[in-house]
């Protein structure tokens, strides 16, 4: 666990970074979580999908929708998808 007194540090370092060192950083973390095993009853900790802008549109619009409405929206797409 992260002291307040070190997080407040690292902080303080990453607002000095310019926006590159800031990418390669977010980078190296993501790396690292992604590389951490987990036991099977955990769920996963970070997942990673890069979508299409017109994928993005379309799961911002599904993730508006009451669950009702996702349940038959769903419905309907495993029909068309056979």
């Amino acid at each position: 666990m992260l002291d307040t007194g070190r997080a407040v540090s690292l902080t303080a370092s990453l607002e000095t970074l310019d926006d590159e060192a800031l990418h390669a950083v977010m980078t190296r973390a993501q790396t690292l979580l992604l590389d951490r095993p987990a036991s099977s009853r955990d769920a996963p900790i970070l997942m990673v999908d890069v979508v299409r802008p017109e994928e993005g549109a379309l799961l911002a619009a599904y993730r508006a929708l009451p669950s009702p409405a996702r349940r038959r929206l769903l419905a309907r797409a495993r029909t068309l998808v056979g």
